[in-house]
């Protein structure tokens, strides 16, 4: 099987190509807006409370987190937005952990999570983007191998 079948055969592995990675592209655009609305929202309010060491750090209760599951799991030890939001040593056994974001991280924050310019909108021409992406692949890649064939034909018979 040369190259050129693979794109003219019936089945169209073209399709079974493109399909994967626009699903991939849509789903990667769902993911990152996300997490900069959920995760991001943290982010900003840590940034607004100017909590940028240990001793302005705050609890998720004092920004308004404490019931939000998401928030909880994605400041678990090892995660990334853990990487960026540090926990403040505390004295007391049973005391709420507080967070801060040092400054040496705040560029980083910002980059990764700051929900500006990320919203539905964004999923919604990303889909867009990729299906008009799909259909003219799909339309012009056969039209364009026919075209190669065609011409390689020519100058074989020369």
């Amino acid at each position: 099987m040369n190259f050129l079948s693979i794109f003219t055969s019936p089945t169209s592995s073209l399709a079974g190509i493109l399909y994967p990675m626009a699903f991939g592209i849509v789903l990667a655009t769902c993911i990152v807006v996300f997490n900069k609305q959920t995760i991001g929202k943290l982010v900003k309010k840590l940034f607004d409370e100017r909590a940028s060491n240990e001793e302005t750090a705050k609890t998720l209760a004092e920004l308004g987190f404490e019931r939000n599951k998401l928030v909880k799991n994605s400041l678990k030890e090892g995660s990334i937005l853990r990487k960026v939001v540090k926990v403040a040593p505390s004295d007391d056994e049973g005391a709420d952990d507080r967070y801060y974001i040092p400054d040496e991280c705040l560029h980083r924050a910002e980059t990764l999570y700051c929900p500006d310019g990320s919203s539905i909108i964004t999923i919604i021409l990303a889909l867009i983007i990729v299906i008009a992406l799909c259909v003219i692949l799909l339309a012009l890649v056969p039209e364009l191998v026919q075209l190669v064939k065609n011409v390689g034909n020519k100058f074989k018979s020369l």
